[in-house]
């Protein structure tokens, strides 16, 4: 597969600012939560549905790419369920805006110990796999993902 010309343009861009020869500043755009707010859609809608999220991320940034030129994205979701993302992301229960709060509060942490001291030993003798076979129950509800 050949990579397009927008791609490698801004390729070139982000080596250019490691290397401190950039011509201006790069712009990378990194929100989660804000294309929400600024597009009118209530956090519940985009947290929790896939399709919502995908179609008010790319609104947002194209919307910003009109202002200034996004020259890349570093976003870990997109395009899926909120709390699966952060729950495979973080290990971590996550209440959502429309279930556990209200309609436009940002999702929450529960900040609550899921891993413990023998929890090493699998990850090295059984690897990554079986680990997170235990622990992604403790989070999530596996039918969610």
């Amino acid at each position: 597969m050949t990579p397009s010309k927008l791609y490698l343009e801004r390729l070139e861009k982000v080596k250019k600012t490691i290397a401190l020869e950039n011509d201006r500043p790069t712009t990378c755009y990194m929100g989660i939560a804000t294309p929400a707010a600024h597009m009118g859609v209530t956090m519940a809608e985009f947290a929790n549905n896939p399709d919502v999220n995908l179609d008010v991320s790319l609104g947002y940034i194209n919307e910003i790419n009109k202002i200034t030129p996004v020259d890349c994205l570093n976003r870990a979701l997109g395009g899926g369920k909120s709390n699966v993302g952060l729950a495979m992301l973080w290990l971590s229960k996550t209440q959502m805006p429309g279930r556990e709060l209200p309609e436009n509060s940002l999702w929450q942490v529960v900040e609550k110990k899921v891993m413990e001291d023998e929890d090493y030993d699998l990850v090295i003798e059984k690897g990554y796999d079986a680990f997170m076979e235990k622990m992604l129950p403790k989070v999530i509800d596996l039918k969610e993902i």
